[in-house]
């Protein structure tokens, strides 16, 4: 029974009575920053994510409301050596608050991802940084729908295709043809002279 006691009071001693719950923000909004040296991939695949996230995620009680600043330092891709497929990324995250603009929550991290092609490290590390992101801020992951349906930074361009593109040098003694992207058949648009 003694032997009993002292099992007790070494657990309770030791801090498993008690945990300390880190503070929950309210995250309104992201931007995520870099080196003109960083993959555009990176930092629109960070982008993207985190804010898929902080769109699926809602507070029942009010909380101290931040935004979030994610600046990348470091970026390493994989793949260069035959020894090391990974690729490094290392980036501050930093929450200020929305009233005062002063920060009240920073952090370091870096992560690390493993791709059989070097093409794909930046959005491999995009979706580990988002990851890292999520679970220091409380954020519920959004459903794989939701990351694509998230309305685009600023930074994001997009282009627009037509049905028929004109294929041709344009001289005098050549017929130029359209061109269906989808079945790939040429329809002659004028005669040559």
């Amino acid at each position: 029974m003694a032997l009993l006691g002292v099992c007790l009071s070494a657990c309770v001693g030791a801090g498993f009575g008690t945990s300390v719950q880190p503070p929950i923000y309210d995250v309104r909004e992201v931007a995520v920053i870099g080196q003109d040296t960083m993959p555009g991939a990176l930092l629109a695949g960070t982008d993207r994510r985190v804010r898929a996230s902080i769109e699926s995620t809602r507070r029942l009680t009010p909380m101290e409301r931040v935004v979030l600043t994610v600046k990348y330092q470091r970026y390493r891709a994989g793949g260069k050596t035959p020894g090391d497929p990974r690729a490094m990324a290392e980036f501050i995250v930093t929450a200020a608050d929305i009233e005062s603009g002063l920060p009240v929550a920073a952090g370091t991290f870096v992560v690390h991802a493993r791709t059989g092609h070097p093409a794909w490290a930046a959005e491999s590390l995009a979706e580990e940084a988002a990851s890292r992101i999520r679970f220091a801020f409380s954020l519920r992951p959004p459903d794989i729908g939701e990351i694509a349906r998230t309305e685009p930074s600023p930074m994001e361009t997009r282009t627009v295709q037509t049905a028929y593109a004109p294929v041709g040098s344009g001289m005098p003694d050549e017929t130029v043809f359209e061109v269906n992207p989808v079945t790939g058949q040429r329809r002659p648009l004028a005669a040559s002279r």
